[in-house]
């Protein structure tokens, strides 16, 4: 028999102390690895309970009951989250990402100590496969919550379609596990598959986004050059001021007296 809640109890600690010691910027994320694990710890004793109250076998039990009460439990401190503070896109996505990874450590810590560490590659395989399946459903509820919780129309049918949509390939992965044989390690190898392909067409779309942007910056209209593009080193042209000049009588100047008047009229 595997007492859990010791487990929990050994785990959480360090994690509480963590929390009190730092500061209020990394207490959320202490806070969420232990909604995480306390997520998990909840949904073995109600999986439990289901199991024996409508009789399900291993097999329907691991591919009916499990994927429906485990997501709804992991939603729970994400739905808290969002009534209560408000958060921003980003941090929701943090947030189920996080409860999401504490999640599947608490469940394979419990698996070692109740099956043993004794085959390497059958661990390492489960421990990744598993892993991935927790983020991905993680990541399927937190994106989306961020993008329905911004439009109030959507938010119970945004909540119910997610969270249907994480219950539905969590339930694909336990039944291929459930099933064994080689399907158990399709079944660990398919979520790491989608996580790899999706970093890899984030980095795709990134790309292209620089690219557009790259070409209508190159495709823009040059800047004048001159004086239209320096208006200020311009020097303005003082007005010429006429200067009478006259010899005698008649009033005519000589050639002498306009010259100079000239040279003294630009020289101001």
């Amino acid at each position: 028999m595997t007492y859990i809640e010791n487990i929990f109890i050994c785990m959480a600690s360090p994690l509480l102390i963590a929390a009190l010691c730092m500061g209020k910027r990394q207490t959320k994320f202490f806070l969420f690895c232990l909604a995480g694990m306390g997520a998990c710890l909840l949904s073995a004793y109600i999986n439990t309970f289901l199991a024996a109250l409508y009789g399900a076998d291993t097999f329907g039990a691991t591919a009916e009951i499990a994927p429906v009460v485990e997501e709804v439990m992991k939603l729970l401190p994400l739905l808290f989250y969002l009534l209560v503070f408000e958060p921003k896109a980003e941090q929701i996505k943090i947030a189920a990402v996080i409860t999401a990874l504490s999640f599947a450590t608490f469940e394979n810590v419990c698996y070692l100590i109740q099956n043993g560490a004794g085959h390497f590659s059958f661990i390492f395989f489960r421990g990744i496969g598993t892993g991935a399946m927790h983020v991905i459903c993680g990541a399927i509820v937190g994106g989306g919550l961020a993008y329905v919780w911004r439009r109030t129309w959507l938010k119970i049918a945004g909540t119910c379609g997610l969270l249907g949509a994480a219950i539905t390939f969590h339930a694909i992965y336990n039944l291929l596990i459930a099933y064994g044989g080689a399907a158990q390690y399709i079944a660990y190898l398919l979520p790491v598959l989608i996580l790899f392909s999706e970093r890899r067409f984030c980095v795709y779309v990134r790309y292209r986004k620089a690219c557009c942007a790259g070409k209508k910056a190159n495709s823009g209209t040059p800047p004048q050059t001159g004086a239209a593009e320096h208006p200020q080193s311009v020097c303005p042209v003082r007005p010429a001021v006429p200067i009478p000049c006259g010899n005698g009588r008649d009033g005519a100047g000589s050639a002498d007296g306009h010259r100079r008047n000239v040279r003294r009229n630009l020289a101001a």
